[in-house]
């Protein structure tokens, strides 16, 4: 969309945003049934102001399809389920492997069965070697595996919407993984507070004199969760992965988990705090959020505006529980009247939301 802006005439751009968001609507893992509605209206728009357009001749076969995908996800399920991107994804995979350029075939399949073998481990391979062997497997399966795991499906229920009255989902941390190694760092008076107003949120059933919070935090700059990858200004080579998009931030750096917006993230840390006498382990980001424009410079859904390197200012929505984390985003520079805007466009996930 922001590509073929000014280059495609407006009549044009409108049924193609239909398009762009009928795509992102229904290219998920799990599609709920009003999303799948509003993908095939678009998918309507965009055939029909095609036709009106361009000529009953210029309709393929692939247009006509598209307005049958409806039937398709309610017959079979999600398109993850029988679309041909799984056979491509498995022809990507062999291609990469190295041969010696003799019975290529052979060689192919013995690494194919290996790799399959690998991520079966814990059925397959024998516990008495796994001490030597598995060290050596863990970078190949972390690489290849970008599956939902089921822990994985608990967290995110806390990505978006309101937060979640399960406390358990804000100490589950197995799905995620702090990468590098990490910096001790003593928090300041005004960080403490910050981040006693979010635990207050968290755990909206406690008072203040209940929780005692560290005065250490261990500092990271990435992070890994279900197969994505997520840097911050602490990494020069993963800065580009530090934008993120999340339903936390209100007016004047406040906590008010309702419009989705983007962020920088500066670094991720992981907390203490006792609750009750009872040790709990919390990870978060801290971000720089985006302060949103009031000219929208023509840019429609799923763009949007926002001024760039302008903040809101530092407060209790500084620390980002990585549950919340919705994805991340692209962005492009633009000028307009002398003020620089960033347009951003959120990623779609890879995994079940």
């Amino acid at each position: 969309m922001f590509a073929l802006k000014g280059i495609l005439p407006e009549s044009h751009m409108h049924y193609w945003q239909s398009f762009v968001l009928a795509c992102r609507l229904i290219c998920k893992p799990c599609i709920s049934k009003t999303d799948l509605m509003i993908a095939d209206k678009k998918f309507l728009h965009f055939a029909t102001e095609y036709e009106r357009i361009n000529g009953k001749l210029a309709i393929s076969p692939n247009i006509h399809l598209h307005l049958h995908l409806q039937e398709c996800v309610q017959n079979y399920g999600s398109v993850y389920g029988f679309w041909l991107f799984s056979f491509e994804r498995y022809n990507g995979i062999l291609e990469s492997y190295s041969t010696n350029n003799k019975n290529i075939e052979v060689q192919i399949m013995r690494k194919f069965v290996t790799s399959g073998l690998l991520a079966c481990k814990k059925s397959v391979l024998p516990e008495d070697f796994s001490d030597f062997f598995l060290p050596h497997c863990l970078q190949q399966l972390e690489t290849q595996n970008i599956s939902q795991t089921e822990d994985s499906l608990e967290v995110t229920l806390a990505s978006r919407g309101p937060l979640p009255g399960n406390e358990m989902v804000w100490t589950h941390l197995d799905s995620f993984c702090m990468t590098g190694q990490y910096k001790l760092q003593r928090l300041d008076s005004d960080d403490l507070s910050s981040l006693r107003t979010v635990y207050l949120k968290l755990y909206p059933e406690l008072d203040t004199t209940s929780l005692d919070l560290a005065v250490l935090v261990k500092k990271y700059k990435s992070l890994t969760f279900a197969g994505e990858t997520y840097g911050s200004q602490l990494h020069s080579r993963l800065i580009r992965y530090g934008g993120i998009m999340a339903s936390w931030c209100g007016e004047n750096g406040d906590v008010n988990p309702i419009m989705m917006r983007p962020g920088i993230v500066n670094s991720y840390i992981v907390h203490s705090i006792q609750i009750e006498g009872e040790q709990k382990i919390h990870a978060f980001a801290t971000v720089r959020w985006l302060k949103p424009s009031t000219n929208d410079l023509g840019f429609g859904n799923p763009l949007s505006v926002w001024y760039l390197s302008s903040y809101e200012r530092s407060g209790p929505a500084t620390f980002l529980p990585v549950q919340r984390i919705y994805s991340r985003f692209v962005f492009a520079e633009e000028s307009f009247e002398g003020q620089k805007y960033a347009v951003i466009s959120p990623l779609c996930w890879r995994t079940l939301l």
